[in-house]
């Protein structure tokens, strides 16, 4: 028999604070590179390996105190001898020949936890609202394993 009496319907979660934007100076940053994603169609338009990386120095209020701020660099998932990913890999220790495979997790390990340094700048877009907005973002190529 269902019970016309009202259910707790408290919630146990913490409530959202605003916090003031940090934003993140143009120039050079480190950081370290603390995941790396794979975007693949359908949901995306072409094949990208995303590093994520926390930066140094940059942080906010999240979750669970204070936190570094990340930013993603990304490269076309493409691996022909000459590609940006391949370079990256090489620069980053990984030694790579001709007619090598690798795994999404092999690929990972080459970068996850390494010290970077790299140099952003601030490019205008739109947010998902489409108002105007800028985006801190990672000079192409800049991205260096120290």
């Amino acid at each position: 028999m269902e019970s016309n009496t009202p259910q707790n319907t408290e919630s146990t979660q913490k409530p959202f604070k605003v916090s003031k934007s940090v934003r993140l100076s143009e120039g050079a940053h480190t950081g370290t590179v603390v995941s790396v994603e794979f975007r693949t169609p359908p949901e995306h338009k072409y094949n990208y390996t995303d590093l994520y990386i926390a930066v140094d120095n940059w942080e906010f209020d999240g979750d669970n105190g204070k936190e570094l701020g990340q930013l993603k660099a990304g490269v076309a998932t493409n691996f022909t001898e000459n590609a940006q990913l391949v370079q990256l890999m090489v620069a980053f220790g990984k030694q790579v020949k001709i007619d090598d495979e690798f795994t999404e997790e092999e690929v990972k390990n080459v970068f996850v936890g390494k010290k970077v340094k790299f140099v952003v700048f601030d490019k205008a877009g739109k947010d998902k609202q489409g108002r105007p907005a800028t985006y801190s973002n990672i000079v192409q190529g800049s991205l260096k394993c120290i």
